[in-house]
Formats: structure tokens, sequence, C-alpha cells
């Protein structure tokens, strides 16, 4: 949201109107986080009255832009900067843009909750944790030049958000699933954990109307020390009449997959029209779960 090119409501409007989902983002200048925490504090009054101005809604992130080479010793004023933001509109709801070095800081420092990456200054690096990523390339869409960015999680901030309502008794409330065997080195890197295959079908059973959503976790474990990581989903399809139907592009063997940290939803995604079930290969050494309803 830099000054120059704020949302307006009837453009807010026009993309919910065609299920465009958005998410928020504020800039001012490229190294304001510089400016510690009065400046974080200010920027995050500012970004909210615009956000709530045009309809987004205030249990959404908003990201806060690094948007140059930031320096380690740059942190201890960007986490400042962040820390008056969180005050203003909730740690929960604090995201911020920068390099692979800035967003993995403000995650370790958890500074911030969302993360948006950027592929400058960034070395080829991209941090897993990171639930935007934008790519240096541009393309043009409607006559303008615009930046390409790949959401990384199901859920990286956006409105209309992804989600399940409870239990409905046409599919199923929720599935625990095996346990895979345990890795040789419990800090090694997930994807190379042995997976399993697990297919959990809908209940279908006197007709089925509306779309499903899967919501995907694991479970804790002990054995990793050096973070939060717990699994891998490495391929997860909805089960349809016609074949298998990716969840989303990252969980396919192209997208390669992407790491769980305990308890934190990793899917939660509509299902096609007629789905009957969803197939997920996993590596979770303390099970996993999966809970289904209708979608929001």
């Amino acid at each position: 949201m830099l000054p120059g090119k704020l949302l307006t409501v009837g453009e807010y409007a026009d993309l919910q109107a065609h299920h465009v989902a958005v998410v928020a983002t504020w800039e001012t200048t490229s190294d304001r986080m510089l400016d510690g925490y009065t400046a974080g504090s200010d920027d995050a009054g500012l970004a909210e009255e615009t956000a709530r101005a045009v309809g987004h809604p205030a249990d959404r992130p908003i990201y806060f832009s690094c948007d140059f080479d930031a320096a380690p010793s740059d942190q201890a004023a960007i986490d400042a900067y962040l820390a008056g933001a969180a005050d203003v509109i909730g740690r929960e709801r604090t995201g911020v843009y920068g390099s692979y070095y800035v967003v993995q800081r403000c995650l370790d420092n958890e500074s911030a909750r969302w993360a948006w990456q950027t592929a400058a200054w960034s070395g080829g690096l991209t941090e897993s944790r990171a639930h935007l990523y934008q790519r240096i390339d541009t393309v043009t869409v409607g006559g303008v030049d615009c930046d390409v960015n790949e959401a990384l999680q199901i859920d990286f901030g956006q409105y209309p958000s992804p989600g399940i309502t409870p239990y409905h008794r046409k599919c199923h409330d929720m599935d625990q699933l095996p346990a895979t065997e345990p890795p040789a080195d419990p800090n090694s890197d997930p994807k190379t954990w042995p997976q399993r295959n697990y297919d959990v079908g809908f209940d279908v059973a006197g007709g089925w109307e509306g779309e499903c959503a899967g919501e995907f976790g694991v479970q804790e474990w002990g054995g990793r020390t050096t973070d939060g990581i717990r699994g891998y989903l490495g391929l997860a399809s909805w089960i349809t009449p016609s074949g298998l139907v990716p969840v989303a592009p990252v969980f396919t063997a192209a997208g390669g997959g992407a790491a769980i940290w305990d308890h934190k939803p990793t899917v939660s995604l509509g299902a096609p029209e007629g789905a009957t079930g969803i197939s997920l290969n996993y590596a979770a050494p303390g099970g996993a779960y999966l809970a289904t309803g209708r979608s929001t």
C-alpha cells in the first residue's frame, strides 16, 4: 500500500466481486523500518485505517516492507519497527516483506508472524516458512507490468481466507493418520524423511451438495531439535471420478512439497465439485490428522 498506489474502495469491491483474493501490504519508503518502533506504530495505524476503509477485514494480516538489502546490524531497528506495528494491529497479524535473511531473522525472533520473501538480495535461497515468494521477473496484465508472486502456503493472509466450517455430516470430521518411520537423522531436511501414502474418502452417501475442504496437520514429535518442523507433505490430491486433482501446485512432484510445523494446518482448500476423497503422501513420525468439512 504505497501512498501513491493505494487500493480504492471500488477496486477492492471489484476484486471481491470477481473472486480475486486480496493481501494487504504497506510501504512508505524502502528503508522506513530503520526508524524503529514509533515508525512501525505510526505506519500500522495508517495501514489499519486504509484497510478498514476499503472493506478489508480486521482479522487478516498486514505485511510491512523492508525493501532494501538489510544487514544483520539493521535487525534491531527492524524488530523494533515490527514491535510498534504489532502493538497496533496485534502480533498475530504482523507480517514482514523482505529478503531471505530478513524474513528468516524476523521469524526466528518472532517479530513477525507472516513472511513475504522477495528473491532480491536472497542469494537464491528460499525460506521454507515464508507464506509468499516474489520472483525477480514481471508479467504484463492489462498493459501493466506486474511483479510475480507465488503462494507457498494455502493461507498466505488473503481475503477471502481459506478455511472450513465445523463438521458437516456428509464429510469426515477428523481422521487420525498413521505415523511414518522416523528418519535416521531427525534434524535432516524433512523432504528426505520416509513418506507413506494414505487415502481418505469422503462420506457422500445420500448425495453430496456443495464443496468439501480439507485441513492437514502433523502431531508433536520430540526427535527434531533445530526448529518446530515435525513433518512434510510431499503430494496431496483430491480424488475425483475423473482422476487425481492436485490441491495446490506446491503439493505436486514439480512443486516439491512443504515442511510442516506441528499442529499448524497446511491444507485448507475447497475441493472440486464431486470429489470423493483426498490422497496424501506425507512424513509425520508423530502421526498426522486430516479434518474435513464444508468449505466457507
